[in-house]
């Protein structure tokens, strides 16, 4: 069964998948030069990967504020936030850089052929060992080396509404020491 493709308005929807619409999710990307792989996307495509967008910046993000209705299938709007500016951010509204975010990962995910079952760009290769005495690094192919992720700027676009960790795995590399 499919969901549902319904944009948050601002009124905190219980039914809620996306805090963008196709159209301003086309209007924000036609700006972009080289954008032929997302022009070439039907609707519902692009409902696919605003859905999906939508879904990993409410699962990742560290938003300010707290929701402003507890019912909202989403985590906007949400109440207590003061933007960059130190404006308060009215209660019942999805901020432009919240909508901008999305599109954004949305963008990424579509240009980068992420794979839906892990998250990780399709191509590359990440590390699969590493030797120690003379170093040795192999790559293991079709597996993507970079934790980050999301796209470069995604925490300048959050700046005063939150931020996205450095790391999908929220894990960090350890001191090494010489025994």
């Amino acid at each position: 069964m499919a969901v549902a493709f319904v944009v948050e308005t601002g009124a905190g929807l219980s039914n809620a998948t996306s805090y963008v619409s196709v159209e301003e999710a086309r209007d924000y990307i036609s700006i972009k030069p080289a954008n032929a792989k997302w022009d070439d996307l039907t609707d519902e495509q692009v409902e696919a990967f605003l859905m999906w967008a939508t879904r990993l910046l409410d699962q990742r993000a560290f938003y300010y504020g707290h929701k402003a209705v507890d019912s909202s299938a989403l985590r906007w709007p949400r109440a207590g936030v003061v933007d960059r500016d130190g404006v308060s951010v009215p209660y019942d509204t999805i901020p432009e850089p919240i909508k901008d975010a999305v599109v954004e990962i949305a963008y990424f995910l579509c240009t980068q052929s992420i794979d839906p079952s892990t998250g990780l760009p399709q191509t590359a290769g990440a590390i699969k060992s590493i030797k120690a005495d003379v170093v040795e690094i192999v790559y293991d192919s079709g597996r993507y080396q970079d934790p980050t992720f999301f796209p470069i700027g995604l925490n300048d676009l959050l700046l005063g509404y939150g931020s996205m960790p450095t790391s999908t795995t929220g894990s960090s590399f350890g001191r090494v020491v010489r025994a």
